[in-house]
């Protein structure tokens, strides 16, 4: 039973900014991702959805300015 236990002297800890930097993937030459019907239907509502918050940001930013009479 003695020879199963290891002396334990802890664990050290690095900080990310002290270790040792680490290889990064190459994105170069990976080519297109395909995509299924949902997710490209999933990224078209969020594009138009993104694209309708811009626009009622900017209608709000143009009536607190006085360029649009807003009601």
């Amino acid at each position: 039973m003695a020879d199963l236990q290891k002396k334990f002297e802890g664990f050290e800890v690095i900080h990310p900014l002290q270790d040792a930097d680490e290889t990064k993937c190459q994105a170069e030459g990976l080519g297109h991702i395909r995509m299924s019907k949902s997710v490209k239907f999933s990224l078209t509502l969020l594009r138009i959805y993104l694209i309708a918050m811009a626009v009622l940001l900017l209608y709000h930013v143009l009536g607190l300015a006085g360029v649009m009479a807003m009601k």
